[in-house]
């Protein structure tokens, strides 16, 4: 069986961060979670993800920042890259570096469809029995 995805996920409140991890977990997700930009770059030069998903609403200036750091790495540039935030909620620049930004964290089943979806259009794919929608009905 194949290993599951590896997701980074940036959120300053304890809270939000808690009940968005504790969803991505649910559905199969391995998660690490941290409050800000500069730990997530050391976690994401430490170790491997195959997504990160930041929380703009908070941190947009951080996770625009922290969004262009990474792709500025060449092992980033085809990282899956999200963004999330309430709809309306901010303009993203284009240019910003971002894959996508979903409006509703606590939908696993979403970030788990784009996450696949950005994968596949860049051949980075794992095994389909990596699917957390396999293990959990879709």
């Amino acid at each position: 069986m194949a290993r599951p995805l590896r997701i980074l996920l940036v959120d300053e409140h304890t809270e939000s961060r808690g009940q968005t991890e504790s969803g991505l977990v649910a559905m199969g997700f391995q998660v690490t979670a941290c409050p800000d930009e500069q730990q997530a770059l050391g976690l994401c030069f430490a170790g491997t993800y195959d997504a990160v998903i930041i929380d703009l609403e908070v941190l947009v200036a951080g996770g625009m920042r922290l969004t262009r750091r990474l792709r500025d790495h060449v092992p980033y540039k085809s990282l899956p890259i999200l963004g999330f935030a309430k709809p309306g909620a901010l303009e993203v620049p284009p240019g910003s570096g971002l894959d996508l930004v979903i409006e509703d964290p606590d939908d696993p089943r979403g970030i788990f469809r784009a996450i696949h979806r950005i994968r596949q259009q860049r051949g980075l794919l794992a095994s389909p029995d990596a699917s957390p929608l396999n293990r959990h009905g879709s």
